[in-house]
């Protein structure tokens, strides 16, 4: 199970601490993302066992990478052949590449990213 933290800016930690409880009580894989590295650093810090990643719209930046210190990262499919996101890849780190809409953009991606997030199609 993915949950998506949509916590605005400066409003870190009362979204990540109730959702922080519920996936403790959860007896299932999960992982939390959020394009907020505030709250992903929050989550680092105080339930560093739950697995972390970060949305990305646009290219990693340092800063963000090391404040949320993401078990993966989660980015927009046009961002797949960008030298940060295979380098991170490389080095071990998994890349989920959204919001995939057909076959053949999967096929695209195969070769460079781990997974994806698809809707409107059977994969």
């Amino acid at each position: 199970m993915l949950v998506e933290l949509k916590t605005p800016p400066c409003q870190e930690g009362l979204l990540e601490a109730r959702v922080a409880d519920l996936l403790q009580a959860y007896d299932g894989p999960c992982a939390v993302l959020s394009f907020n590295a505030e709250a992903l650093g929050w989550m680092a810090r105080r339930h560093p066992q739950i697995p972390r990643g970060l949305n990305l719209s646009a290219a990693p930046r340092a800063a963000d990478l090391d404040l949320a210190s993401p078990a993966f990262l989660s980015i927009h499919q046009s961002l797949a052949t960008l030298r940060d996101v295979q380098s991170t890849r490389a080095g071990g780190r998994p890349v989920i590449a959204w919001t995939v809409h057909s076959a053949d953009e999967q096929a695209r991606l195969a070769s460079l990213v781990d997974n994806v997030m698809f809707e409107g199609f059977s994969p």
